[in-house]
């Protein structure tokens, strides 16, 4: 099941750092969810659903000004969208998001026209809009 399938992801050094006060909130609030070993568990223990972690992000989303909807799918969409047009190399791509083919990764990925515009500036020269 690729469910299942654990991936080795590097982490940037600040994300390693706020991930370290985060699971130490949770060792000083004696969080219910600490046995279950999950980075973000629920609130009384157990596994935090997508539906719920959904609902975190949209209110952390609203409270720092952020008015589009964000949710677990967004945030994947954005972070392959981001990585493709940064020159990642997609096979490294698709296994760090756990895709079992570059087509399903290329159907997360996002174009507009100033990724068209870059593309076409990229095989005629010039820098002009």
């Amino acid at each position: 099941n690729h469910g299942d399938a654990r991936r080795r992801i590097p982490l940037h050094d600040s994300l390693v750092q706020l991930l370290r006060e985060h699971r130490d909130r949770l060792v000083r609030e004696k969080h219910p969810g600490l046995s279950t070993k999950r980075v973000f568990p629920a609130v009384r223990g157990g596994e935090l659903t997508a539906g719920r972690l959904g609902t975190v992000l949209g209110r952390s989303a609203r409270r720092v000004g952020i008015k589009q909807r964000v949710s677990p799918h967004v945030l994947r969409r954005t972070f392959i969208t981001r990585a493709v047009r940064r020159g990642i190399d997609r096979i490294v791509l698709r296994d760090m998001v756990g895709h079992t083919s570059e087509a399903m990764t290329a159907l997360y990925a996002h174009t507009d026209d100033e990724d068209r515009r870059v593309a076409i500036n990229s095989i005629v020269g010039g820098g002009g809009g």
